[in-house]
């Protein structure tokens, strides 16, 4: 098991956990406490905030935005919002971190499960 694999496992937990590798949402996705405290690590720690660079999440290999995870998110979150995979939250597409990698983000779904398939 990857360490991002028991760090998300020690916070979730084995059931949350199991039930992750099995549904298309992401845990972080469907719980606001979840999300709230991964969001936290990633400002404390990988210095996520807004930017006026390029280097915004909406350009980050890690940011997905494809049809099914959008399909997790409320209408309004759609506008605004992917999920991080590194840091395991919705990321707002204008922030940015110190981890952040350039490329497109994550648009299909064949890449977004194989981006869970890594980090799970």
């Amino acid at each position: 098991m990857k360490l991002k694999n028991v760090i998300v496992y020690g916070i979730l937990g084995k059931k949350l956990y199991d039930l992750y590798r099995e549904q298309s949402c992401p845990p972080a996705i469907l719980n606001d406490q979840l999300n709230k405290k991964n969001q936290m690590i990633a400002v404390n720690s990988y210095s996520y905030s807004y930017t006026n660079t390029q280097k915004q999440c909406e350009h980050c290999v890690a940011f997905d935005v494809s049809p099914r995870i959008l399909s997790c998110m409320s209408v309004e979150d759609r506008k605004k919002y992917g999920y991080c995979w590194m840091h395991h939250f919705k990321a707002e597409q204008q922030k940015t971190c110190s981890t952040w990698v350039g490329n497109q983000p994550i648009t299909t779904n064949k890449d977004s499960y194989d981006w869970q398939k890594r980090y799970t």
